[in-house]
């Protein structure tokens, strides 16, 4: 059994959208004003890079990324403590980011329907492709994860609709309906045993693990495991866990 302690509490005084964790420690908490607070074991900072809620903060060892409803991504530099770029990459507000494992690409969902793979390695940083969900599904994106040979996206909406997409086409390859009966919150992806093991959280209270090969159309995923719990929106997976420390977690 796990077991939780507290370690820190602060009080934001504003309605907070999402937040993450840094491996040095940092937390970050994205705001309903636009602002975004750093917390560090040296104090905290408070920003504002965005006019509208911010709905997405990822960390990587050199930035803080986040997204908002005002249509922009914010690239902060945090050795350099200063905005290193602010993109504008979709029509529509921004829902969810990812970053890859290696931190050289940037995945970004829209309500436009489309999905901006930037690179953030280069200076600035470019737009290399878009994606697009399928015209025939009717839900939002919710969530996004990427493979950790970067060559697999995986896209969930609030139909309940699965998007598997080789990152080189703009289409998606396969697409799985009713993965969850009320929709998908978020998804998360790792490989286990030389196959991607992604795991779905939905509006229905469950957590989902599906499997499948490595090949985009070989093997339809499975449903490993049902997780029943309380109202669900992230999941993470770590590839360095092995599938049973993932049981014994749940």
């Amino acid at each position: 059994m796990i077991s939780l302690s507290l370690v820190a509490a602060h009080s934001l005084e504003k309605q907070v959208y999402c937040c993450a964790i840094s491996s040095h420690g940092f937390v970050a908490a994205g705001n309903s004003d636009g602002s975004i607070v750093l917390l560090k074991p040296d104090g905290k900072k408070v920003f504002k890079h965005h006019k509208y809620p911010v709905i997405a903060i990822k960390f990587t060892e050199k930035y803080l990324i986040s997204a908002s409803t005002d249509h922009s991504i914010v690239i902060y530099d945090l050795n350099l403590d200063e905005i290193s770029e602010r993109l504008t990459v979709h029509k529509g507000p921004i829902r969810c980011v990812a970053i890859s494992q290696d931190e050289t690409i940037l995945i970004s969902g829209s309500s436009d329907q489309t999905i901006g793979i930037i690179n953030i390695l280069e200076k600035p940083p470019s737009i290399t492709r878009f994606l697009k969900l399928s015209e025939s599904d009717s839900g939002m994106l919710s969530g996004l994860c990427m493979s950790e040979d970067n060559s697999l996206i995986v896209a969930v909406a609030t139909s309940g609709t699965v998007f598997l997409y080789d990152a080189n086409c703009p289409k998606p390859q396969q697409c799985y309906y009713d993965v969850h009966e009320m929709g998908v919150n978020g998804c998360d992806i790792t490989t286990h045993d030389n196959s991607n093991l992604l795991c779905t959280v939905g509006a229905d209270y469950k957590v989902k693990t599906l499997a499948r090969d490595q090949l985009l159309d070989d093997v339809i995923p499975r449903v490993i495991w049902t997780y029943w719990s309380g109202a669900l929106y992230e999941v993470w997976l770590s590839a360095r866990r092995n599938l049973h420390s993932f049981y014994r977690l749940h």
